[in-house]
């Protein structure tokens, strides 16, 4: 969470964990973060409002999950460093 709020991220209803990041006026995207147990794996989902095809392509909509994560990476690193 604290990696999310430094992309002005807000907390999601989804998920074990989920964040919402706005990532340009009218593009939101959400990422839900799935705990592993004895019976399932860890698991992650990348959600888009279903207007989203409006504003991105396919291609531009994977680039932009790539960006947020490297973000969401690297911040929670400098975080978990201090």
């Amino acid at each position: 969470m604290e990696a999310a709020d430094n992309l002005g991220g807000s907390k999601a209803g989804y998920g074990d964990v989920a964040v919402s990041i706005k990532a340009f006026p009218k593009v939101s995207v959400v990422i839900v973060l799935w705990h592993g147990d004895d019976e399932f794996a860890p698991n992650a989902n990348i959600l888009f409002d279903s207007t989203v095809t409006d504003y991105l392509s396919t291609e531009d909509m994977a680039v932009l999950c790539e960006r947020i994560m490297e973000k969401l990476v690297h911040s929670g690193r400098k975080e978990g460093s201090q």
